[in-house]
């Protein structure tokens, strides 16, 4: 037993110490094929054909889920809570964030892109307005949303939604 495993490693220990060939490195070009014949100019982050770079490219959510950890990431809003009775859910927003044009993200911004999908309904593809009463400022960076009723899976759909600027 003794020589089998003293022999087995000496086999692994000669095969991690070998040379490696001096060939040049292997380039592998991936390309991510997309379901759609041509790629088409959107950049509605309303349309629900818009891909990237329109959603989280050019305009961001309040939160993205990561299915590797099954946990939802801080992006836009740096955190959520339910209320007590689970018909609210704040969201605390980022302070440091800027649009490309330098003016600042705040709660207004979050107020003004769901307030944009009520006056228009065209625009609310994921029919949020079917799962919330309202939507309120409660300082310049925390918005609540008024539920119709206990509704557990409206966060992916609100935290989802990408944020237009009110400017």
């Amino acid at each position: 037993m003794n020589r089998w495993l003293i022999g087995l490693c000496i086999m692994v220990s000669a095969t991690a110490c070998r040379r490696e060939s001096r060939q040049p490195e292997e380039q592998v070009l991936v390309a991510s094929a997309t379901l759609t014949s041509a790629w088409i100019r959107n950049f509605n982050p309303f349309s629900p054909n818009a891909l990237w770079p329109t959603r989280a490219g050019v305009y961001e959510p309040l939160l993205i889920y990561n299915t590797l950890t099954g946990r939802y990431v801080p992006w836009l809003a740096t955190s959520h809570r339910w209320s007590d009775d689970s018909l609210s859910l704040e969201f605390e927003l980022r302070k440091d964030v800027q649009w490309s044009d330098g003016n600042g993200f705040d709660a207004d911004d979050v107020v003004f892109t769901f307030e944009l999908m009520k006056n228009h309904p065209a625009l609310d593809t994921g029919s949020v307005w079917q799962r919330i009463l309202g939507i309120d400022k409660l300082a310049p960076h925390r918005v609540r949303f008024r539920l119709a009723h206990p509704d557990y899976p409206a966060l992916p759909v609100l935290a989802h939604q990408m944020i237009v600027p009110e400017h």
